[in-house]
């Protein structure tokens, strides 16, 4: 996972996102178009608004994505963390 590694220097934070990759892909996967975009999302039961989704296209470029409640982390937006596998 290449850019992993370049986002992610810290290598604490590399295994929490892959850990988080190895949980998400434990929930029912959801694929359109024979493997052209697929995708897992978790939703959590606590906050409506928060969840994190990981998005595969051609079964090859992943990427890490959430929505928390970007108001409590005082920011506007959050991106998307993207890595080839």
């Amino acid at each position: 996972m290449p850019l992993v590694n370049e986002y992610l220097p810290d290598i604490d934070q590399r295994k929490g996102v892959l850990e988080t990759c190895k949980q998400l892909i434990r929930i029912r996967r959801t694929t359109i178009g024979q493997g052209v975009f697929s995708y897992w999302c978790h939703r959590y039961d606590d906050d409506p608004h928060k969840s994190l989704w990981l998005l595969l296209f051609y079964e090859k470029i992943a990427f890490l994505g959430m929505t928390p409640d970007c108001t409590s982390l005082g920011v506007e937006n959050m991106g998307l963390l993207g890595a080839r596998v």
